[in-house]
């Protein structure tokens, strides 16, 4: 397994997690959305942040066996963000801004994630 793929999973999860649950508002100003006008920020964003937290802490303590599974299933997911937040952005659902990155960040955490897993 690689360990600086899996660190950096990690921290992207974590990070995400502790920003989407501490500030959700804050958190979508970061990624250019803006929450006077989308006003769901708040609820939807503690909703997401509590899955990253939930996964990353699943992956980070399993066990040897169960690891790699977890992480190709957290790149599933991570593909999945990426081809729902980059179809949000080509409608003009969400800005640019917004989808450009979070789209790279969805797809960096999918392959630290398969590399961390296919590192065994």
């Amino acid at each position: 397994m690689s360990e600086r793929a899996l660190v950096g999973h990690l921290a992207i999860r974590v990070v995400l997690g502790l920003a989407g649950w501490l500030s959700p508002t804050g958190a979508a100003r970061l990624v250019g959305l803006d929450p006077q006008r989308e006003t769901a920020v708040g609820w939807t964003g503690r909703l997401y942040a509590t899955r990253e937290l939930v996964i990353g802490g699943a992956i980070a303590t399993a066990g040897a066996e169960a690891r790699p599974g977890l992480l190709h299933w957290a790149s599933a997911m991570n593909v999945a963000d990426a081809v729902v937040l980059g179809a949000a952005g080509l409608r003009g659902r969400l800005p640019a801004a917004a989808a450009v990155p979070s789209v790279a960040l969805a797809l960096v955490s999918a392959g630290l994630a398969r590399r961390a897993a296919s590192r065994t």
